[in-house]
């Protein structure tokens, strides 16, 4: 990116010197563009995590208020613009690109709905604390145990994202035995 950039700064440098104008004045103008370019391309990020922070809104609409407004982007500011069809292009590369994430999480998501639904975390953080009365030991056994049956089940990464409410529910049930 850095190249690229420092190609279009001497295009304009070289244009400038050739029609007799101020090269000083014309770096400046660059410089300008450039950081212009970059606060553009901060927004989406930005409202992004406002919507999720500020405005305690979930992923999904913040993802959907983000895509419309990199869209309106595309068409707006002319150094992001596409045409239409390079606009369908882009969001088909982006949704290929997440097909392979969502193959690993949509099984997981399935998985933990599974486990709220019909309470078997609570059963399994039953039978663990029936097998042994140490709670090191049975928290070593939900997770060098559980955890890596359910990344062998969803894939990489997931265990730990499955097990937490897991460790959660497990702590709380030992809080209230032990009161």
């Amino acid at each position: 990116m850095n190249l690229i950039l420092r190609g279009i700064q001497r295009l304009l440098f070289c244009r400038t010197w050739m029609s007799g104008g101020d090269v000083e004045q014309e770096r400046g103008r660059v410089q300008g563009v450039l950081y212009m370019v970059t606060i553009f391309a901060v927004i989406p990020l930005a409202v992004a995590l406002v919507l999720m922070t500020l405005f305690q809104r979930n992923s999904r609409q913040a993802g959907l208020v983000t895509l419309v407004l990199v869209c309106t982007m595309t068409g707006v500011v002319p150094a992001f613009h596409l045409s239409p069809l390079q606009l369908l292009l882009s969001l088909g590369a982006g949704g290929a690109t997440a097909l392979p994430v969502l193959t690993v999480l949509l099984p997981a998501l399935l998985l933990y709905h599974l486990q709220r639904v019909t309470g078997s975390m609570q059963i399994v953080t039953q039978h663990i604390a029936r097998l042994t009365s140490d709670r090191d030991l049975q928290v070593l056994l939900l997770v060098l145990g559980l955890s890596p049956f359910v990344e062998a089940l969803c894939g990489f990464g997931v265990g730990i994202i499955v097990m937490s409410p897991c460790c959660s529910s497990y702590a709380l049930t030992l809080s209230a035995s032990q009161s």
